[in-house]
């Protein structure tokens, strides 16, 4: 008979245990991320519509496993809007005495910037509540660490002779597309609630080293911020 009462105990555990949704499939997330910032030329700087709002928005996918009774693990994958032809010209280079590489006696006339990326991460939450049948439903705090890649583009070159000749004495210039990467480590503050699907809602601050960066060829007009902050909404399907 305690045979009997052992098995159906423990059968009963194992039911409620494997009847929890401890897997959630991440399918859509958005997220805003102030790691980029204008290159500040004499202290005026690029205004956040030229270079700054696109490749800040990043649009998440991923997957979390609850593990234990409340720390979750979870690998992500977020791509990086960026930009699309934001056109320098002679007006806002003259501003902010951008220049793409220093040529004597020619001043930067004109040219198109594109930047897109991407980044993939890897994450682990602790929950101040336990976990119940639906998953999550918890304020946590995360810790993580993203590897972000980034692809510029600066086509469409031309520099003048000088500001006081003709527009028609201009010279055309290629540049190469370059990549830079970035390693990140960040924590944040959320709430996830489980139900027939999930959402989470988290703040996050991230300490930003650049892993490699080639600055030889031309001068970029994005520079990296050391620490930036971040907020995350995701949207997921738990099972």
């Amino acid at each position: 008979m305690k045979k009997i009462l052992v098995f159906i105990i423990f059968s009963i555990t194992a039911l409620v245990t494997f009847g929890q949704k401890r897997n959630n499939i991440k399918l859509i997330g958005f997220g805003y991320d102030t790691w980029t910032n204008a290159d500040n030329y004499l202290g005026i700087g690029y205004t956040d519509e030229f270079v700054n709002s696109s490749s800040r928005f990043s649009y998440t996918l991923g997957y979390e496993r609850l593990i234990g009774s409340r720390l979750s693990v979870s690998g992500t994958y977020n791509y990086i809007f960026g930009s699309d032809q934001d056109e320098f010209n002679d007006e806002t280079s003259f501003q902010t005495d951008y220049k793409p590489e220093e040529i004597p006696d020619q001043f930067f006339y004109k040219g198109f910037y594109t930047s897109s990326g991407y980044t993939l991460g890897y994450e682990t939450k602790y929950f101040f509540n336990e976990f119940d049948e639906d998953g999550a439903n918890s304020l946590f705090i995360g810790f993580n660490y993203q590897y972000t890649k980034f692809k510029e583009e600066l086509s469409d070159v031309q520099y003048e002779l000088s500001p006081a000749f003709s527009r028609n004495y201009t010279t055309p210039k290629d540049y190469s597309a370059r990549d830079y990467s970035i390693n990140r480590l960040g924590v944040k503050l959320g709430a996830t609630y489980t139900g027939a699907l999930s959402s989470e809602f988290a703040i996050g601050m991230y300490l930003n080293m650049p892993a490699g960066f080639d600055d030889s060829a031309w001068r970029t007009p994005v520079a990296i911020n050391p620490l930036s902050f971040n907020l995350t909404w995701i949207l997921g399907v738990p099972f």
